[in-house]
């Protein structure tokens, strides 16, 4: 192995084009542990990305525009990976009863939090970044899960009212989210044991949120004990 003029390790025999993607792959790599551990703001290009993937600076700016850039390529990547798990396109469309369609859809995406925890600790954290470039991204993936789970929802549900499903899935989209955060805060050891109970407990709170709120009861007022007679 040699070293080209910007530094970077080269792999004989390979042609330029292979080279380069190698040199993508690593950056990929070395940006989802330091995005995920650290957060795109606090993260250093050159400390927490360059040394580690033996990337010089170079050869990222012919890969990437900035830290950002590098970011936004992370996050599409997960996305791409998460939807093929989640939302297979050759899943049929579903004739068993909606609970069994919410439970297999849930237990996809947990399999995903599973698969690809960096990933999900990246898209979490960067949720309200002020950035607008990262912000749009993510609203963008966003939008998109909100349109699959629209289309879940037409299939398991059995209100017919199309504006009510089209409120409902994004408000379904922040309860994943709001799973993901919690299940990923859990020690590894935890995981597997409370996973099977997160899954029954969102699917049931899916498809029959609450149930029906009980009736406040009235309380009679205090009565005020009586005087005693003096003797």
């Amino acid at each position: 192995m040699s070293t080209d003029l910007e530094g970077t390790t080269r792999q004989p025999g390979l042609p330029r084009q292979e080279r380069a993607w190698a040199t993508r792959a690593r950056l990929l790599a070395a940006a989802r542990d330091a995005f995920a551990s650290r957060g795109h703001d606090q993260t250093n290009l050159t400390e927490h990305i360059l040394k580690p993937a033996g990337v010089s600076v170079g050869s990222f700016y012919n890969q990437f525009s900035d830290k950002t850039d590098l970011l936004i390529a992370v996050l599409d990547e997960a996305a791409e990976e998460r939807f093929r798990l989640v939302f297979p396109h050759d899943t049929r469309p579903q004739r068993s009863p909606g609970d069994d369609v919410l439970r297999a859809a849930f237990g996809r995406f947990f399999d995903s939090l599973d698969a690809e925890h960096h990933q999900w600790r990246i898209q979490l954290r960067e949720q309200n970044n002020p950035n607008p470039r990262i912000r749009e991204r993510v609203r963008a993936g966003n939008r998109r899960w909100t349109e699959e789970v629209t289309s879940l929802l037409r299939q398991t549900s059995t209100d017919t009212d199309d504006d009510w499903i089209a409120r409902a899935a994004p408000m379904l989209v922040t309860f994943a989210l709001g799973l993901a955060a919690g299940y990923l805060d859990l020690p590894d050891n935890e995981r597997s044991r409370a996973r099977r109970t997160i899954i029954a407990d969102a699917t049931r709170f899916a498809a029959s949120g609450l149930g029906p709120t009980p009736a406040p009861t009235r309380r009679s007022p205090r009565r005020k004990p009586a005087p005693k007679a003096r003797t």
